[in-house]
């Protein structure tokens, strides 16, 4: 008995390590080019209230004050700060966020 329990955790751990591995290989690319991160931008910038959105900073060629969805905020954050951008803004502070027609926007001072 003490055998059949090894062997089934053993099996247990190479199939958990095999379900890992091809959720890491298999994911879907992030985005790279302009339109690639403009569209999932966008995609992150629904709300249904002002407590669903937060800033995440401003980024040449996105905008200033990005706002975004909370729960989306570390992957769009991420993206935008990897892309290589030889463009500066000079923005305003942002004093706060909005959810304005069901879109997550900056508030400025």
């Amino acid at each position: 008995m003490k055998i059949d329990g090894k062997i089934a955790s053993i099996g247990f751990l190479v199939l958990l390590g095999i379900f890992l591995l091809s959720a890491y290989f298999f994911r879907a690319p992030e985005p790279k080019t302009l339109e690639e991160i403009s569209e999932k931008l966008g995609e992150s910038r629904f709300c249904s209230s002002k407590n669903d959105c937060i800033s995440i900073g401003s980024k040449c060629p996105f905008g200033c004050g990005l706002a975004v969805r909370k729960e989306r905020a570390n992957e769009i954050q991420r993206i935008v700060e990897n892309y290589e951008s030889d463009c500066t803004y000079k923005c305003k502070a942002v004093k706060d966020v909005d959810c304005f027609e069901n879109r997550c926007v900056s508030v400025f001072e």
